[in-house]
């Protein structure tokens, strides 16, 4: 996967005339820090169309989140081993 990344990289340079790896994709870092508190928001479930809107149509079946509940689910914790080195009290 990095050699194809590095790839893309070059590829948009030689094309564009510069380098704006970072500026198009900024680098992340994750802090495996355990948050002191789980996330108190539900998983949310996609959307889904009705079956009887899914027959005779090549419309998307699940159609995704609102942007609510994909800002709520972007900010859940999604480090499911959390539970097991919290301590219950």
């Amino acid at each position: 996967m990095g050699f194809g990344k590095q790839g893309a990289r070059n590829i948009d340079q030689r094309l564009m005339g510069e380098d704006r790896w970072t500026q198009l994709f900024p680098e992340f870092k994750y802090s495996q820090k355990v948050p002191a508190e789980p996330s108190e928001s539900p998983r949310h479930e996609p959307h889904a169309l009705a079956a009887r809107l899914r027959a005779g149509s090549d419309d998307e079946v699940v159609v995704g989140f609102s942007a609510e509940e994909a800002l709520d689910e972007s900010n859940r914790c999604l480090r499911c081993d959390v539970k097991t080195h919290m301590s219950v009290s």
